[in-house]
């Protein structure tokens, strides 16, 4: 009986396996200087991709001007591997952020000077994060609203404060400013296209064609 009730005590005080993860935090801030961050930034994580034997951490800088970026640092699970990269989208200021699936990279922008959203979904191979050796920065342009030879940016016409996406059930959502409206979005891929783009670094507004382009079906009040 009395050995019962000792192992119930010392259950309690068992820190499960689920509950790890609580008990370690990310880098310092010191040490994310290396990606060359402005220090007067807060970086927070936004955005979590674990596949395979790597883990990908999105920091979304959403400060109040229009040099904010997305920070992304790929780290191995079996090793003590370690690479960043830094995505400047400049002149326009980054909203949210969320993977859409291990591959591809979803991100809301906001034009500062007309304050409406522009929905941008990318690979994380075209962010150069894959090929990258070491550390360093990397800028990759923001291709503009109007142009209708990239078919993954998608206008939102409208200020948006929040994104939310799922590869899997192949929609997106984008929450308005007056937190008031939302507008879905069916994901749709081009199945004839399978092309490979992996070793693809964007450093321009073209952009692989494997990735999902975004269709407004619905807006709700």
């Amino acid at each position: 009986m009395k050995e019962n009730v000792a192992l119930k005590v010392a259950s309690i005080f068992t820190t499960p396996r689920t509950r790890l993860q609580g008990y370690f935090r990310m880098m310092e801030r010191e040490t994310l200087d290396i990606y060359q961050c402005d220090p007067t930034v807060t970086l927070r994580v936004t955005s979590v991709n674990a596949s395979g034997d790597e883990v990908i951490f999105a920091f979304a800088d959403q400060s109040p001007h229009e040099e904010s970026c997305v920070l992304l640092v790929q780290f191995g699970r079996c090793t003590d591997g370690v690479s960043g990269v830094r995505v400047n989208f400049s002149p326009r200021r980054v909203i949210d952020l969320q993977f859409y699936s291990s591959a591809i990279l979803s991100v809301l922008l906001e034009d500062v000077s007309s304050s409406t959203a522009l929905l941008l979904q990318m690979t994380v191979a075209t962010c150069g994060l894959k090929n990258l050796k070491g550390v360093g920065p990397l800028t990759v342009s923001a291709p503009s609203a109007n142009q209708d030879d990239v078919p993954v940016a998608k206008d939102i016409k409208m200020p948006a404060a929040a994104l939310g996406v799922s590869g899997s059930r192949r929609v997106g959502a984008i929450l308005a400013d007056n937190r008031r409206k939302v507008k879905l979005f069916e994901m749709e891929a081009d199945e004839e296209d399978d092309e490979d783009v992996s070793g693809v670094l964007m450093t321009d507004t073209s952009l692989p064609k494997d990735v999902d382009m975004p269709k407004e079906t619905t807006s709700a009040d």
